[in-house]
């Protein structure tokens, strides 16, 4: 049923899809006239640049500046190293994909040996967790 008052053009027919021609926009017109704002930055290129920021930190030898990266995976890497399993699994997950990137690119240095040590690490640790889940549900 057209509506007369909607029915500009005579024959076109106004509803879901279909506003009516006069609030369309016209041709050769953005609906976005300013587009997005000079210096706006995207999610991607804020973390990259916070990541890279420097910090000081109080190191064994005094104070010293890395990147905010590498003092989270400093702080990964000690909390591993006192036994947290859980820093133990990303951590050990870290080094696994950065020595298969490594790997892609022909710079592969970890030895076949410490390979299966890790391995057999990840084991461990996981039949740790599997027996103490179990044992806490009992």
């Amino acid at each position: 049923m057209p509506n007369d008052a909607n029915n500009v053009a005579g024959d076109y027919e106004v509803g879901y899809g279909k506003p009516p021609k006069d609030s369309q926009f016209s041709k050769g017109k953005s609906g976005n006239p300013k587009g997005r704002t000079k210096g706006s930055k995207n999610l991607v290129s804020i973390v990259r640049k916070e990541s890279r920021a420097l910090v000081q930190f109080n190191g064994p030898n005094g104070k010293r500046a890395a990147t905010k990266l590498e003092v989270a995976l400093m702080q990964m890497s000690n909390k591993a190293a006192q036994g947290n399993l859980q820093a133990t699994r990303e951590f050990l997950a870290l080094v696994r994909q950065s020595e298969a990137a490594e790997t892609q690119s022909g710079l592969c240095s970890v030895s076949e040996s410490d390979q299966k040590t890790m391995e057999n690490l990840l084991k461990r640790m996981n039949q740790i967790s599997s027996t103490s889940t179990s044992e806490g549900n009992s």
